[in-house]
């Protein structure tokens, strides 16, 4: 995802400048649906028989399903965080682009650019945050968790 923040931007700017307004959506578009389906058959079946041998609790095999994530209390803090900070950058964006950039007359490959360069400072930031998470993970993540999102 980080990369896709990265270089989204980029690329469809450089897909603007060369076919217009539609090419960006078109094209990309497109490309999410020929993934989605290259994907599906490389997608695991999920058996937690395994998991439930080591806890010794015996029961017959459930099935993971997303009302059961959803039901996990401390996954909402995530989905508050991220969505915070998708509407401050949504935001950021919105505004930057007319009132900013537009005063320099960049091309829309250039416009991408800086875009690009906005979102990727998430790209070097999360291997980071992601070697603190890895070296803690014997206590809890929770305290990073509130860490950033204060900085959202």
């Amino acid at each position: 995802m980080n990369l896709a923040q990265l270089f989204g931007p980029i690329v469809g700017g450089a897909l603007y400048q060369v076919g217009g307004f539609h090419m960006p959506f078109i094209s990309m578009g497109l490309l999410q649906v020929v993934m989605a389906f290259a994907g599906f058959p490389f997608m695991p079946e999920y058996d937690d028989t395994q998991e439930r041998g080591r806890t010794g609790d015996g029961r017959g095999a459930r099935r993971v399903t997303i009302c059961k994530i959803f039901s996990i209390r401390t996954i909402w803090f995530s989905f508050a965080t991220f969505i915070v900070a998708t509407i401050s950058n949504g935001f950021l964006s919105i505004n930057l682009e007319p009132q900013v950039l537009r005063k320099f007359s960049l091309t829309p490959l250039y416009v991408g650019l800086i875009f690009g360069l906005k979102d990727g400072a998430n790209s070097l930031a999360s291997p980071i945050w992601g070697y603190f998470c890895d070296k803690s993970r014997e206590k809890s993540v929770k305290p990073y968790i509130v860490l950033s999102s204060i900085f959202a």
